[in-house]
């Protein structure tokens, strides 16, 4: 019998008119199945709110620095943290997630490894994947970009997956890594690996990229006319106008920087939107007071980022409003390619992470330290931020603390990793630690110098989420102390031993954090005395059961910014909640 012969006319013309609906519905894109095992990990958030504590034993401070940061925890717990404290704060995010090729024990979903014999590892995986995408998006800046090591296995989902939440505008492009030679039976070598880069904002970032050993040829001279002439920016420009000249074959391929001001060597670029549809608004000329003329296709830069542009002496002007103005590509920003296509056999990458321990199988496949440095010195400028929410062995800790040697930078990383198998405590913190303090390569008394820096070391913890709203109020404010700590950078604890309130102080910027968190104020006096002595700028988070908080018992406190504690985290773990697991946090 078939299937459809006991239906009646009535019914037939009814299940058509359903299909019809649901195919109308249906739209280009990635579909996968949704969860018959919703995550345990992202439900639990829902009763156990996350907060930080500080493991001091594991802080490394060698200098003045700030910190760097190292948490260990769950992925997804730590995200969920940093969008409190660093929403559309992280310039680079670099991440070498599972790549759920089905081998034994790669990674887990619920407490159980995923094997290829799992019908819905993919769709696991992709449920995993976009929840920890959607919370890194909110933590990129505008300018901020993501890379993603992945393979053949999941690479399509990952960028169909990408298209769908950065969006498919967005897409900066795919770079291929060929980790080693492969001889196998299909004659097709698949020893390659992808990383698959995103904007936050593609019509923000910058679009001029140019080779780098030829700039540094520029950048000596310059320095060597700057000694000659001083601040005489006439002649060195004049002088530098000539010497490019002279060497235009060693220099063929770059965009002429032959211009010089008071804050050094720029090219004047194109000011024009490349399609209709450009930014179109008055720049007044500083000498005639007049709107300068606006390009056919309209200003490539967005009005605010004018207004930076020229408060910062980056726009060119001509003689009068009638002359395009241009933008002063600066050499010191300039950036070398990034080719598409990038070979190194990672076997390095294992060696010199015998090298640091001295001892084999230390982490599988570790990431290659030159590959993650040039992506980080393509994408961002020396005083980045940089997040790995998927750390491993910590080769992006380690990368950041190389380029900072190498160009004297002050960037600065967030690594996040779980401490499945020991990886946090055996590889990815001693990792970091060697690196800061040096170590003895191989075992063999050649001691390799270490880089400096300092770090702060944190691990995930929780408060529950009662019924009782009030009292939930009341636990995260007196244990929220250590992410303010991180959203303001603050560190060093100042305060005498009190119930009520803490102090923080960051010398180097001469800089407090206060944190008044008790449900009373018994001690609230001693707090605002304490205060009046700090002399510096002031973070202060007050306790307040409604957000609403009286702010003129702080009249005589200067240079302070004060803030109510904690339903701006609780706003930040709800929203989280409604969009993942259509969860409530009680308020």
């Amino acid at each position: 019998m078939a299937k459809y012969d006991n239906f009646s006319k009535e019914e037939l013309i009814e299940l058509l008119k359903k299909q019809d609906k649901e195919l109308a519905r249906k739209k280009y894109g990635l579909v996968w199945d949704s969860e018959k095992e919703p995550e345990r990990v992202v439900l639990d958030c829902a009763k156990n709110l996350p907060v930080l504590k500080s493991v001091n034993e594991k802080d490394i401070k060698t200098n003045d620095d700030d910190y760097n940061v190292m948490i260990e925890g769950d992925n997804y717990h730590a995200l969920q943290v940093l969008n409190y404290t660093h929403k559309g704060k992280i310039d680079v995010i670099y991440i070498d997630p599972p790549y759920n090729t089905g081998k034994d024990k790669e990674w887990k979903y619920n407490d159980k490894y995923i094997d290829k014999n799992d019908g819905y590892r993919h769709s696991k995986w992709l449920n995993f994947m976009e929840k920890r995408l959607d919370l890194a998006k909110k933590l990129l800046n505008d300018k901020g970009v993501i890379f993603i090591s992945i393979d053949d296995k999941e690479q399509a989902n990952l960028r169909l997956l990408c298209d769908h939440i950065f969006g498919e505008a967005n897409f900066l492009g795919m770079i291929h890594w060929q980790t080693t030679t492969d001889n196998n039976p299909r004659q097709i070598s698949t020893e390659h690996e992808y990383i698959i880069s995103f904007a936050k904002n593609i019509e923000l970032q910058k679009k001029w990229i140019i080779q780098s050993e030829k700039i540094l040829l520029i950048q000596k001279k310059y320095n060597e006319l700057k000694l000659l002439y001083g601040n005489d920016t006439s002649d060195i420009q004049k002088e530098l106008r000539k010497w490019i000249k002279l060497n235009k074959n060693d220099l063929k391929g770059v965009t002429h920087y032959d211009n010089v001001d008071e804050k050094g060597v720029f090219h004047d670029g194109d000011i024009a939107n490349t399609k209709f549809g450009g930014y179109k608004y008055n720049v007044i000329h500083p000498v005639t007071g007049k709107p300068c003329k606006i390009p056919e296709k309209g200003f490539r830069y967005p009005q605010e980022t004018m207004e930076e542009m020229i408060a910062e002496n980056n726009i060119l002007f001509g003689e009068d409003e009638n002359t395009l103005i241009k933008p002063k590509f600066r050499i010191d920003t300039a950036k070398e390619l990034l080719k598409s296509y990038y070979y190194e056999d990672n076997r390095a990458a294992t060696k010199l992470l015998e090298s640091m321990f001295n001892k084999k199988d230390i982490f599988k496949n570790p990431k290659s330290l030159n590959l993650i440095e040039r992506l980080i010195h393509f994408s961002s400028n020396k005083d980045a931020l940089i997040l790995d929410f998927f750390a491993g062995s910590g080769t992006t800790g380690h990368a950041v603390l190389e380029l900072n040697k190498q160009d004297a930078g002050t960037r600065k990383f967030i690594l996040c990793t779980n401490n499945e198998g020991n990886i946090a405590e055996e590889v990815c913190y001693p990792r970091i630690s060697k690196v800061i303090h040096g170590y003895n390569k191989n075992g063999n008394g050649e001691f390799v110098d270490g880089l400096g820096g300092n770090l702060k070391y944190f691990k995930t913890d929780f408060v529950v989420n009662s019924k009782n709203r009030t009292q939930t109020k009341i636990n995260i404010a007196k244990q929220c102390s250590e992410m303010l700590c991180l959203k303001t950078g603050i560190y060093n604890l100042i305060t005498e031993q009190s119930n009520s309130f803490k102090i923080f102080d960051n010398n180097k910027h001469n800089q407090f954090l206060c944190v008044y968190f008790d449900f009373f104020d018994d001690e609230m006096s001693l707090f605002i005395e304490k205060l009046k002595k700090l002399d510096g700028n002031k973070f202060i988070f007050v306790f307040s059961l409604d957000d609403n908080l009286d702010t003129d018992i702080f009249s005589d406190i200067k240079d302070a910014k004060i803030e109510p504690i904690p339903q701006k985290i609780l706003d930040v773990y709800r929203k989280i909640a409604k969009e993942h697991i259509k969860g409530e946090i009680n308020d």
